[in-house]
């Protein structure tokens, strides 16, 4: 089964972009949010839940839903910000 045949997808939806940040409400305004409150966005490499009650049942069930990949960086880091992040964990753990 693609991913397709199990989701919708909004190829053009991409919460980076400028577009977005600029009005995020107007973007909104432009998906079939009642017909598909749930769906794919390959931008991000997620799923994006946009009713409340959805929201909600998601959060409330992290065994379920898992939120690790949210940890990860949205863009490529370079190498300076791998070295930084790499060295500003080293020096948390030290803390510990």
């Amino acid at each position: 089964m693609a991913l397709s045949d199990a989701c919708p997808v909004q190829a053009g939806f991409d919460p980076l972009s400028p577009a977005f940040l600029e009005d995020p409400f107007a973007v909104m305004a432009t998906l079939p949010l009642r017909e598909e409150p749930l769906f794919y966005a390959p931008s991000i490499g997620c799923h994006v839940v946009t009713r409340y009650a959805d929201v909600e049942a998601v959060v409330a069930n992290p065994g379920t839903f898992s939120a690790a990949a949210a940890q990860l960086p949205l863009v490529a880091l370079d190498d300076e910000a791998r070295r930084s992040c790499s060295t500003a964990a080293t020096s948390r753990s030290r803390r510990w």
